[in-house]
């Protein structure tokens, strides 16, 4: 891409240039209504009157076409050059007439041909010029130009002034033939033309009459043809045809019958399967509802529609691709999908039919008479065909089920029970059994019944009396085992009636509806004279409850071991533990106990290495800690009641609409408040985002003692430093000026990095308060009217599905802020907690670190305490999977085997909290339920990364960034309207390549802790966008692991000869290299060390103290604005690095990571003193001279190490005072080991960590990256490695690929291309990344991860493609491929291309 660059100013000359009066008269209505009308007085108008009567004159001059022709193509021209103000008056009612009798020239074509380009620049220019042309019999002429094509000019010209008529009068059109003019010779036009004739039909089937069919059906052959055409613009026009058509005949079976008897099903199986020429279409809600239609009306199409595989297709529409392949649909969708798979099956008799909510009300669908009904047509077909039908179940049964269990929405969430419904009901119970098995059906009533709806409730008793009549033998087990049996019950029961004294009258009907079936049933299936062994207790139940208590009881290890197994057979035998069981028992109180019990630590990693034995290093046919973990996850997602709160009712996102929208405020004063004046009595409009600082900045004027009256309906206008500044800072325009960092002044003298929004706190004058609450200048006020709402709900206790929370009900009310004066002075800035130092754990194990502080949560949620208990069992056993190390090898082997972390994510909670970062509103006010901070910074293991980081994303940086972050996860649909409430500030700058450190100070002072987003580019050269800034970037990371900084501990150097900048003096000679390091111009020497950077020790009184701890506090700002504008750092740093940097404990585990060799001696220190420390104590008959001559280390004793008390990496670094002088014996070895681990990992880096914090957090708080793991945090911050195999398989590469001009996935370069990627070497796979996208690092996921994805299209060649390099756009991740000829020429021409496009920007 070129770079943009303002042009100079063009010096002007004294000439004056002449003004068209056209241009003249639009630049006046620009100011204004009635500003344009200034020319269209006096003389002007005059002018203009006569030009428009001499064109009349010209076209009407009957035998001198030459002057009809010359009127006409002036006519043209004053509908093109004249501005909408100037045609008000024009005279169409004059000029149609003879326009539309200039048409029948068919002897002059030229004259047809212009006259038809006046009538389309006519309607261009005065829309309601239409409706004249269609009175003047104009339309049968153009449709007799298509029947009878003479000129092939004309024809295009007439379809496009059809296509602009049929937009509002398509019935004049259909009836004077034209759906037959436009189809009927669409192969003799250009593909362009063919679209708009498409397009044009799918007008003409809006609406269609029944007594106009026939002039539809004269082109149905032509319309379904064109649902297999290979442009997917016809295609989409065609399947809107045929949407429109069976709308408009649904109600009509003869004329479905026609529309549907020329192979419409099978090409629409086509299109859904992706067998179509143009493949699969972008929404295939719009053929399902075509096909739904059909189906309805002409059932004996449903087994064609079976037979053509739609129970897959269906299949693989509501399944979610755990890959992210198949992207989810949208709820409306979803309602489509759902309906067409309900209308598959016959209509459910009303006592079986689902209870549903219409319009605020119950309604209990009841049989109209009790004389059994004659089966429909639906029904003998269904009777006939079994089969196909079943088939047709297995695959949408458990997807359907799926659906309603991960979707909130209630319109799906009835139409998933409807079709579950229908499926229990109509199928026979001989493939009804092997249908449901392992499918959790009874679990799934069980669940309804324990629902706060009502609706679900009495929909689950319908179901449950089905199934149970159907197959009672096995219902009623499993009802019994699920706790079905027990949610009967408890409906049965007449305490399930009381405190129903404030329902309405329907409320009440349903409940008691609800309780008298549920006695019925319980009286015909769960009877019994003992009730609680019928429907509570099972066999399974009653051995788990001893167990467990023999398991609390018994002390002894070779019993516990034995309980346990019983357990394990328990867990993993066929049917296992249900959940009902596992929760009845109290299991999860039970195990958690005996893992947990505040007993000492060694007796804890006794039974631990029990558990581990059994658990997991088990003979077993599966795996009893998955089973249990299973049964934990199962058991949370069935008693969590977590709301989500929802405020967009059309769909993710839909919500921005209403920011736009101004709230109604009152601004009242205090009644305490006697000086300043009061403005109750104004109405104000306000943006929704808006600060209280912009309100009292708008009011103070208003309200001093001497201030004039104010008009009522007083609009706010907020400017841009009124906006939260912690929030609303990028929304800003995109800026114009590229800031240019010229290298000698890039580093000041003093004030490098020094905090430019540290402003003198401003004075606040008001006060300001919403009920009472006092509020902060920086809360917005849609934050404010939110929470406030927020507060009345019980977002906790209530169901866990329902739109709760209709924000929208703000706008509709008027609120009111009251104010006082105040003396309080405010700041903008509010400064975070310090983290305090990461704990050295010395004598202590990382597990024992988290038994005594990590196992409690630091977040009280008011959940129950069964679900509090499975959460901390899970938060357990997390860290007993991730960070306790068994001694068994057996079980270290298994673990190697399988990394137990991802079987911890839960599907429900992950579903729920993704539902609920698309809620539009919510994200911009930041009142998510307090239940989202609690999982993702309390059991953040639950959740995946990816969610994870969106909810770091959307809460984290900024509105402008959610909002991005939700069109990117949820892009709105095509044709939706869209609604710009801010965009996310871009700033620019130009620096210079030979000079990145010094360059870089700069630009983070100025920019480093805005949120706007940077763009680099590079002088003299073109680049410009994300390539030059991942570059930059990319060299910043080198430049700080240069070894003259001395930053870091290192094992190894390197040279990087593409980066190498030496300057030479005008004799040819190389400069002498300066003695300050940024003013040094390379070549470098940069570092590396196995285990990853970490600190080098560095003492306050060095003399490099405070260049250190400044590039260390650079360091933190430029990981900051890498993290908020999601770049990558080409850096390797050390896990230990990244636990200091959020406050993690360390061991001496971290130490060997970084001095692999220092670590390797002291632990062998600390055998040595253990051993000597044990001695003292047991060997009484010893003295301590012989103790200490008998113990050795590597043959010799500590004495003759001559060892001192220095640090090891460093001999001038005393560890204690004249600790050169402190021999090291084995008295004090241990002291000298905890002293040397203090300073190489804790007290010697303190300075640089914590200038690094420091910097970091100018950026971000970095107590927003509490929900990510050190790795995870590594990965953000600096990609993934090229080592990273997987992502470099040849599969994986073309799912990640868009290809585009003339390639497809199947093309063979493509597949060459990815090919080569894949043998590339790791050194080769870094440079290749860095040719393409400007860093050597790949995202996290791998390269479908890259945004823009990456994009491979046809490079045209003058020649040989093979003699030709491919070129790569790095702003938009684009890939110029020519067509090789073979596997190897395309590898021989990447690695080419990569070694000569390296390391510059230049135009391709």
């Amino acid at each position: 891409m070129s770079e943009n660059q303002l042009p100079k100013p063009e010096e002007t000359t004294e000439q004056t240039p002449e003004i068209p009066e056209d241009a003249l008269q639009g630049l006046l209505s620009r100011f204004g209504p009635g500003f344009g009308e200034l020319l269209n007085a006096g003389p002007h108008r005059a002018k203009r009157n006569q030009k428009v009567q001499q064109l009349l004159s010209d076209i009407r001059a009957m035998g001198d076409e030459m002057r009809q022709l010359q009127g006409l193509i002036e006519l043209c021209d004053y509908f093109n050059m004249s501005m909408e103000e100037l045609l008000a008056g024009f005279p169409i009612d004059q000029f149609v007439p003879s326009l539309v009798e200039l048409l029948n020239y068919e002897h002059n074509p030229d004259i047809m041909l212009i006259t038809t380009r006046a009538l389309s620049y006519m309607i261009e220019s005065i829309p309601k010029s239409t409706k004249l042309i269609v009175q003047n019999n104009a339309v049968p002429i153009f449709c007799n130009r298509l029947m009878f094509i003479q000129y092939i000019d004309v024809a295009e010209q007439t379809l496009q002034i059809l296509g602009k008529i049929s937009t509002d009068h398509y019935k004049s059109v259909l009836e004077a033939g034209g759906l037959v003019a436009v189809l009927t010779y669409l192969d003799f036009f250009g593909t362009s033309t063919q679209r708009a004739s498409v397009a044009t039909a799918a007008n003409l089937c809006r609406n269609v009459e029944p007594q106009n069919f026939e002039l539809v059906a004269a082109v149905l052959p032509l319309l379904t043809n064109l649902l297999l055409h290979s442009d997917s613009k016809i295609v989409e026009s065609a399947i809107l045809c045929f949407q429109r058509l069976t709308k408009s005949f649904k109600k009509n079976a003869s004329q479905m019958a026609a529309i549907a008897a020329e192979g419409l099903v099978d090409s629409c199986l086509q299109l859904l399967t992706g067998s179509a020429p143009v493949g699969t279409v972008e929404r295939p809600g719009i053929i399902l509802s075509i096909l739904q239609v059909v189906c309805v009306q002409q059932p004996d199409q449903i087994i064609k529609v079976l037979e053509g595989g739609i129970g897959p297709i269906l299949r693989n529409f509501l399944q979610c691709d755990d890959q992210g392949t198949t992207p989810t649909p949208n709820n409306s969708s979803l309602v489509g999908l759902l309906a067409f798979a309900d209308k598959i099956f016959p209509s459910l008799p009303p006592e079986r039919t689902p209870i549903t909510v219409k319009r605020d009300r119950y309604v209990i669908p009841q049989p109209l008479t009790d004389s059994p009904m004659e089966a429909s047509q639906h029904e003998k077909i269904l009777t006939e065909n079994f089969a196909l039908f079943e088939s047709f179940a297995q695959c949408v049964y458990g997807p359907v089920k799926e659906t309603f269990s991960a979707n909130i929405d209630t319109a799906v969430r009835s139409q998933c029970l409807s079709v579950i419904m229908k499926i229990v009901y109509f199928i026979p119970e001989e493939q009804l059994v092997p249908l449901l098995k392992d499918m959790g059906t009874s679990t799934f009533v069980a669940n309804l019944l324990q629902s706060n709806r009502f609706s679900y409730i009495a929909t689950a008793v319908r179901l449950a009396d089905i199934l149970l009549e159907k197959m009672p033998t096995i219902f009623t087990k499993y009802f019994t085992r699920e706790g079905a049996a027990f949610g009967i019950d408890r409906l049965a029961s007449p305490s399930y009636l009381e405190g129903g004294e404030s329902l309405d009258e329907n409320t009440k009907y349903v409940k008691n509806w609800i309780y008298c079936e549920a006695q019925t049933l319980k009286a015909k299936y769960f009877s019994s004279t003992d009730e609680n062994e019928t429907v509570f207790a099972t066999d399974e139940l009653k051995k788990l409850v001893k167990v467990l208590k023999q398991l609390k009881e018994n002390n002894d290890l070779s019993s516990q071991k034995e309980l346990l197994e019983t357990i394990a057979e328990m867990l993993i035998c066929e049917g296992g533990i249900s959940v009902f069981e596992f929760l009845r028992s109290g299991a999860a109180e039970s195990l958690l106990e005996y893992l947990t019990a505040t007993i000492d630590f060694p007796k804890l990693e006794e039974r631990w290495e029990l558990f581990a034995t059994v658990m997991e290093a088990g003979e077993h046919s599966r795996d009893p800690l998955q089973a249990l973990i299973t049964l934990l996850q199962k058991s949370l997602s069935q008693g969590e009641k977590f709301v989500i709160l929802l405020n967009d009712n059309k769909g993710p996102g839909s919500g921005v609409k209403f920011l736009a929208k101004p709230f109604k405020l009152k601004l009242g004063r205090a009644p305490d408040e006697t000086v300043l004046s009061d403005f109750s009595s104004n109405v104000v409009g306000i943006e929704p985002l808006a600060s209280v600082g912009a309100v009292e900045k708008f009011l103070w004027d208003k309200i001093q003692p001497a201030v004039d009256p104010i008009e009522e309906n007083d609009e706010l206008v907020i400017e841009d430093n009124d906006l939260d500044s912690n929030d609303f800072e990028e929304f800003a325009e995109d800026s114009e000026h590229v800031l240019e960092v010229q290298p000698p002044q890039a580093l000041r003298a003093s004030g490098c990095l020094q905090n430019r929004n540290s402003e003198n706190s401003t004075p606040k004058r008001l006060q300001f308060y919403y009920n009472g609450v006092p509020l902060a200048p920086s809360d917005n006020i849609f934050r404010i009217l939110q929470h406030e709402f927020n507060k009345n709900l019980s977002i906790l206790r209530t169901d866990n599905v329902g739109n709760v929370t209709p924000a929208q009900r703000l706008w509709n009310t008027e609120h009111q802020l009251t104010y006082k004066r105040t003396l309080i002075a405010s700041s903008s800035n509010e400064n975070e907690k310090p983290l305090k130092d990461p704990i050295l754990l010395n004598n202590r194990t990382m597990m024992q670190y988290f038994m005594e502080n990590g196992l409690a949560f630091d977040f009280n949620l008011p959940v129950p305490d069964d679900v509090k208990c499975i959460l901390k069992f899970l938060k357990f056993l997390h860290a007993f999977v991730s960070v306790w190390k068994p001694t068994s090898e057996v079980v270290r082997e298994k673990r190697k085997e399988n990394d137990r972390r991802c079987d911890l994510l839960v599907n429900k909670i992950t579903l729920k909290l993704s539902q609920q970062l698309q809620d539009t509103l919510i994200l911009c006010c930041g009142e998510l339920p307090p239940w989202c901070e609690f999982v993702t910074r309390c059991c953040s293991f639950l959740l995946p990364f990816d969610i994870r980081r969106q909810y770091f994303t959307c809460t984290r940086l900024g509105i402008a960034r959610a909002l991005h972050c939700l069109q990117q996860v949820c892009p709105p649909e095509k044709g939706a309207e869209q609604f710009q409430v801010g965009r996310i500030h871009r700033q620019k700058v130009r620096v210079s390549r030979s000079h990145i450190l010094r360059c870089v100070f700069r630009v983070m002072e100025l920019y480093g802790r805005s949120k706007a987003v940077l763009e680099v580019e590079f002088f003299d050269e073109a680049g410009t966008g994300l390539g030059p800034t991942l570059e930059f970037f990319t060299l910043v990371s080198h430049q700080l692991q240069r070894s003259d900084l001395g930053m870091w501990c290192f094992d190894k150097t390197y040279h990087i000869p593409s980066e190498d900048n030496i300057n030479l003096d005008t004799t040819g000679q190389q400069k002498m290299k300066p003695e300050n390091p940024l003013q040094v111009e390379g070549p470098f020497e940069y570092v590396s060390n196995k285990g990853g950077l970490f600190p080098r020790p560095v003492r306050e009184s060095d003399s490099n103290a405070s260049f250190i701890r400044k590039m260390f506090q650079l360091f933190g700002v430029v990981a900051g604005k890498a993290i908020l504008d999601e770049r990558m750092l080409d850096i390797h740093l050390s896990l230990p690095f990244y636990k200091w940097f959020v406050g993690k404990a360390l061991e001496m585990s971290d130490l060997e990571i970084v001095y692999p060799e220092i670590a390797k001696s002291l632990i062998e220190f600390k055998q040595v003193d253990k051993i000597y420390r044990e001695a003292l104590e047991s060997c009484t008959d010893k003295t301590k001279e012989e103790i200490q001559d008998s113990i050795r280390f590597r043959d010799c004793s500590i004495g003759d190490l001559c060892l001192t008390f220095v640090l090891p990496s460093n001999p001038d670094w005393e560890l204690k005072e004249n600790g050169k002088d402190i021999s090291v014996t084995l008295d004090n070895l241990h002291e000298y080991i905890e002293l040397v681990i203090d300073t190489l990992l804790v007290s010697g880096v303190r300075m640089q960590m914590e200038a690094f914090r420091k910097g970091f957090q100018s950026v971000l708080p970095i107590s927003s990256l509490c929900c990510f793991s050190v790795s995870e945090l590594d990965a953000m911050l600096c990609g993934w490695t090229p080592n990273s195999k997987e992502y470099w398989e040849t599969h994986a590469i073309l799912d990640a690929i868009e290809c585009d001009h003339q390639y497809n996935i199947n093309s063979l370069p493509v597949q060459y291309f990815a090919a080569a990627l894949n043998l590339l070497s790791d050194e080769e796979k870094r440079n290749f990344l860095f040719f393409l996208t400007g860093s050597p690092r790949l995202p996290i996921g791998g390269f479908k991860s890259l945004h823009p994805r990456l994009t491979v299209v046809r490079k045209d060649t003058e020649g040989l493609p093979d003699n030709y390099l491919p070129s790569v756009m790095t702003c938009v991740n684009y890939v110029k491929l020519p067509a090789y000829s073979s596997p190897e020429i395309t590898s021989n021409q990447i690695k080419r291309a990569i070694s000569e496009g390296l390391s510059s920007f230049h135009l391709s």
